[in-house]
């Protein structure tokens, strides 16, 4: 019994990991951007301690490793909207000012003129600046991250005016975890840039990256964690029952 309902109930617990990662995918289906991170490890251990010795306990290792497969496209229309393409990453500024990466393409401009994502998070430029968005340009952005203002007041032919590049790198073999924030940063090496590689990242402008969260398979992944669930309390059950029932037995009649 002791070895049935200590095997039981430790599952329970580390799948308790699970139900949570699939409720955290399920809340963020409609999220600008969000990708989805890899599944726990489950690992099995000897349990020290009083007891029979052939106690083993398992335990869910969380991965927080970042599934970068796009989501799918959706075009807006507006002007400082963009989706990045393949394994490509955009420089940010966290809240804690640590140099961070993220998938949100729903920029604006905040009240001191800076670029920032839909969360706050300050837009990194090539140099590792902020990009600052002079008052009353025009704004468009292309392809590579180039950002261009046209001040539509001014006399004469209307010239477009470069304001800076977006930092962007492409994340293909490079190890993202998803840091306490949302945002994502290279593993277990918090701040460090991505260096440039090989392959040019590029950006689709005036749209935006659904989530890559399939709602279905989560929503059949929660099912499965239910019925997981029922089958470990049932079993407890069973071995409770059982030992009253060894125990019946051994009092004198």
């Amino acid at each position: 019994m002791d070895r049935l309902a200590f095997v039981a109930a430790n599952a329970i617990a580390a799948q308790a990991q699970i139900r949570q990662n699939i409720t955290h995918g399920i809340a963020n289906v409609s999220t600008t951007g969000f990708k989805q991170s890899f599944a726990s490890v489950t690992e099995s251990f000897k349990a020290d301690g009083a007891g029979i010795s052939t106690r083993i306990n398992p335990q869910n290792i969380p991965s927080d490793l970042v599934d970068l497969s796009g989501g799918s496209a959706i075009f807006t229309g507006q002007r400082l909207d963009i989706a990045l393409n393949g394994n490509a990453v955009m420089g940010v500024t966290a809240l804690d000012g640590a140099s961070a990466y993220t998938r949100r393409g729903d920029l604006r401009i905040n009240n001191q003129g800076a670029l920032e994502t839909g969360t706050g998070q300050l837009v990194r430029s090539d140099n590792g600046g902020a990009i600052t968005i002079p008052v009353g340009l025009e704004v468009s952005i292309q392809e590579d991250g180039s950002i261009f203002g046209i001040d539509r007041t001014q006399v004469g032919p209307v010239q477009s005016v470069l304001i800076g590049k977006i930092n962007m790198r492409d994340a293909t073999g490079v190890l993202i975890e998803r840091r306490i924030d949302g945002l994502f940063q290279v593993k277990g090496k918090p701040g460090e840039e991505i260096p440039t590689g090989e392959v040019t990242p590029t950006l689709k402008p005036q749209t935006l990256e659904s989530s890559n969260i399939n709602p279905v398979e989560y929503m059949i992944r929660l099912m499965d964690y239910a019925r997981s669930f029922e089958h470990q309390v049932n079993l407890v059950k069973s071995a409770k029952q059982n030992d009253e029932s060894g125990t019946s037995m051994l009092k004198p009649s």
